[in-house]
């Protein structure tokens, strides 16, 4: 009778999960005389400077982490092709930004910027680039890292391939940081543990989410501190807004009082007359209304008009745009729009901090900034963006639902979370096909909706509650020290086994004797990756049988073991084969790499009739055969391949220990057969296999047919290595 597995849901329940959090309590490793290196590479796509922006916050962050730790921070930069205008602008701005302040934030940069659109990048581009004298130390530099992280996980062809193979070479990991949206439900295949770093709010309790950025700064400074120091680095803004040369405390307070500050980056400038006419609409009796928003978004007739059009404004004083070229102030003015030029980006970052009014966002870097503040969000939707259709519009709303669903009945949030929902919702509407037809009632009635929300005080408190449970739980830069330390301890294996031992996926293996703990201990750091993933984990049968060679761990790809793995389970289940025929190492390496296929039929007794009868199949259907072994080699880790050949010759040679003589002579056909379409390490294997059954057919007088020596498989089998 068989026993039911432990279950994996009460081992999480004591021990901890595979993930970030599992080095949470470790302490920091110093650097070494062999590792003190960390690189962060990026690709900035086309469509902006988001991308090396959202770099520099995860280099700024890892630089000040580690900073005690003796660790220097390389930075590479990968732009787009320079064909295009526009693509040119963003790549000059970002190269002259990291020429500038890459002291605040790395210790060494690269930029690898091809002239070649990326998707038909060529090698030859990329051994030029590494030959100039500036590129030569990149890749000592990554012979002594701990490991590579690649935000936003964009980087392509070569680079891409380039360095995949210095992983290799060296033995490092690589962190991949997806942006928002991309975070991975933590049972899909395609997320594996200790290599990618998910960005996004969990919205369910499977999700691997690990958090977005947070600048915690930005809600935890004071307004007036922050004018202050404005007002030394950018008097003119300062000026402007306060209406006045004299930067003090009591000016300041005045202004807070009797303005709104409303800042945002919008990409849009329908959406942007959109965001300025509802929150005006909002706060339009409770003083004058400042706007901070980029200058392209901006055109002051197209403003005018709308605003005239909403019956908001009735003459075009009641609004002014000032920027670094304004030097008026119109007192008359009830809407105010800045477009300076904020030099510093902390400085520009603690914009957001002067009010708690609302404020607008459209990408990553912007609702970073939002979500820091106590600010209201107003979600820029874009057609087929990733921040937009799975963020806005997926995980936020879930994970605001699952807030909802979690409150007991009758609590004084509920009302204000379902609200929230309806807020962001009506966010979503305003699409491009909506503002193709600009049918006025239309849009009197969503600024009227959209104002209605921004103004309720149910509607903030929600968002309150919300953004301080973003705040405090899903802070991306927990989890990136986190995998930093994952990154130290992956230099110091003999600490980092044991710490995996300790995890509830380990001891589910060892407890459910999937493996020993005394094999667990010797397995390369890929199987704890691999192997207790949820991918695989999971997806166990619940029972103790069938059983895996250790070996299988070592060489053979975790969803190759899996599948066989359950249909194993299947067959055993209904009686069509015995556990015990599994317990033979030979047998159980070549079923779980394939080579062996299990059906309904295969009711042998024992593992020397189960041998005999692949033996001579296998030798009356070469096609057959070596189609298995083609597939099998797939199947297994190039840098094991040797030992599993060797698992297959002694599967062969220990088949005649059972006293069947026949098969000598099968084996010499079989082997025979694959010398003619096998090279190197493997036909010098196969000759020596067919040249020993050969003199074991002497020896036990069973005559071999002269022709196994000269006649090769069907011309469509394909040769087996190249190399």
């Amino acid at each position: 009778m068989q026993t039911r597995s432990i279950s994996l849901a009460d081992l999480r329940a004591h021990y901890p999960s595979m993930g970030w959090a599992l080095f949470k309590d470790q302490n920091s490793l110093a650097a070494t005389s062999r590792h003190y290196n960390v690189l962060i590479v990026v690709k900035n796509f086309s469509d902006g400077v988001g991308d090396y922006i959202h770099a520099k916050h995860f280099a700024r962050e890892i630089k000040e982490f580690l900073q005690p730790y003796f660790y220097n921070i390389g930075f590479l930069l990968q732009t787009e092709h320079e064909d295009d205008k526009g693509e040119t602008r963003n790549a000059e701005y970002i190269i002259n930004d990291l020429q500038t302040h890459y002291t605040l934030f790395c210790d060494k940069y690269w930029v690898f910027r091809n002239s070649l659109d990326y998707q038909t990048e060529s090698p030859e581009e990329l051994n030029h680039w590494l030959q100039k004298s500036e590129n030569k130390g990149l890749e000592d530099f990554i012979s002594h890292s701990i490991g590579i992280i690649e935000v936003s996980a964009g980087l392509e062809s070569p680079l891409k391939k380039y360095f995949s193979q210095k992983l290799i070479d060296f033995d490092i990991p690589l962190i991949e940081s997806y942006q928002y949206g991309e975070c991975q439900d933590a049972t899909q295949a395609d997320y594996p543990f200790f290599s990618s770093l998910p960005m996004g709010l969990p919205i369910n309790n499977e999700s691997a989410a690990c958090g977005i950025e947070i600048n915690h700064r930005i809600s935890q400074l004071d307004p007036i501190d922050i004018l202050l120091n404005l007002s030394n680095k950018e008097p003119l803004f300062v000026s402007q807004l306060l209406n006045t040369t004299i930067f003090n405390k009591e000016n300041i307070e005045f202004y807070l009082k009797s303005h709104r500050f409303i800042p945002g980056y919008i990409q849009d400038k329908r959406i942007a007359n959109i965001f300025i006419a509802s929150y005006f609409l909002t706060y339009k009796d409770e003083g004058r209304c400042d706007f901070f928003l980029p200058h392209r978004v901006i055109e002051p007739n197209e403003i005018i008009s709308f605003l005239k059009d909403m019956e908001l404004i009735q003459q075009e004083n009641e609004v002014q745009f000032l920027s670094n070229d304004s030097h008026l102030v119109n007192d008359n003015a009830v809407i105010r729009i800045f477009t300076h030029r904020i030099e510093s980006d902390s400085d520009y970052d603690s914009l957001y901090g002067i009010s708690s009014d609302g404020a607008a966002c459209s990408g990553d870097n912007s609702t970073s900034l939002v979500f820091s503040s106590n600010n209201l969000p107003f979600l820029q939707y874009k057609d087929d963006d990733i921040i937009s259709d799975f963020f806005y519009k997926g995980q936020l709303i879930g994970f605001i639902q699952r807030l909802l669903d979690d409150r007991p009945r009758g609590d004084m949030l509920i009302a204000g979370l379902k609200k929230l929902i309806n807020y962001f919702n009506k966010t979503q509407t305003i699409t491009s096909a909506f503002l193709k037809r600009p049918i006025k009632n239309e849009m009197v009635e969503l600024i009227k909706t959209l104002s209605i929300y921004q103004g309720d005080a149910q509607v903030k408190e929600a968002w309150k509650y919300v953004s301080e449970k973003i705040r405090s739980n899903y802070d991306i830069f927990n989890q990136l020290r986190n995998a930093i330390k994952y990154l130290m301890f992956n230099t110091a294996k003999h600490q980092l086994k044991p710490l995996f031992l300790q995890t509830a996926e380990a001891q589910y293996l060892i407890q459910n004797s999937w493996i020993t703990e005394k094999s667990i201990l010797t397995m390369p750091i890929y199987f704890f990756k691999e192997f207790l993933n949820p991918n695989f984990i999971e997806h166990l049968p619940e029972s103790r049988n069938p059983p895996i060679n250790p070996m299988v761990y070592y060489a053979i790809f975790p969803n190759q073991v899996r599948d066989v793995l359950n249909h194993l389970h299947y067959l055993l289940t209904i009686g069509a084969i015995k556990n015990e025929l599994l317990i033979d190492a030979e047998i159980n390496i070549l079923t779980y790499g394939g080579i062996i296929e299990w059906n309904e039929s295969m009711l042998f007794q024992s593992v020397d009739e189960l041998k005999n009868h692949l033996i001579k199949y296998w030798a009356n259907n070469l096609n057959v055969f070596i189609e298995r072994l083609n597939y099998f080699e797939d199947q297994i880790r190039k840098n094991e391949w040797p030992k599993m050949l060797k698992v297959l010759i002694a599967f062969f040679k220990n088949s005649l220990d059972n006293g069947n003589k026949s098969n000598a002579a099968y084996i010499h056909k079989i082997a025979s057969s694959l010398v003619k379409i096998s090279l190197g390490i493997e036909r010098q294997a196969y000759r020596e296999l067919a040249d020993w059954a050969f003199a074991k057919s002497r020896s036990i007088n069973v005559p071999i047919d002269p022709s196994h020596s000269r006649t090769s498989p069907q011309s469509s089998i394909k040769r087996l290595r190249k190399d």
